[in-house]
């Protein structure tokens, strides 16, 4: 491997690490989500990026978040938190990016805070998973080829 072709792999995550938050509301600090042994914040500054897409189809469609947390290694944490409810989806993509800053978020976060509707859509909630871990690894690369 040439020097020049360790320094863009060196940090590209090749893992992804999901973690579900259930009952997650964002607050002006960042997302208040339960726990059993508790409430707790995961605050704006622990996210590096923030995703959204319409996952499934007709009446079962619901709107999906997910944040890719700031990290080192190998790993992409990941964050997801599926709407149930699309109503409340722009008034989360808005705090989002309020929280974020608009160049944290993606193009289909920032159509659904403008538009309410997330233009992004999958079939499956692993492939939205599997396009933000690309979208992450690309992301690293590109950073890693600009070092």
């Amino acid at each position: 491997m040439s020097i020049a072709t360790e320094r863009i792999t060196r940090g590209v995550p090749s893992r992804l690490r999901l973690h579900a938050l259930a009952l997650a509301k964002p607050t002006e600090g960042g997302l208040l989500f339960q726990r059993e042994d508790g409430a707790f914040v995961l605050p704006w500054q622990r996210i590096e990026r923030a995703f959204a897409a319409t996952i499934g189809t007709g009446s079962d469609a619901r709107v999906g978040f997910r944040l890719a947390l700031r990290r080192g290694g190998d790993d992409c944490q990941i964050v997801q938190l599926d709407l149930e409810q699309p109503a409340d989806a722009g008034q989360y993509a808005r705090a989002m990016m309020l929280g974020l800053g608009p160049d944290s978020c993606d193009a289909s976060l920032k159509t659904l805070a403008a538009e309410g509707i997330a233009p992004r859509t999958f079939v499956e909630a692993e492939v939205f998973d599997d396009a933000v871990l690309e979208s992450m690894r690309w992301a690293a690369s590109e950073a890693g080829a600009g070092a």
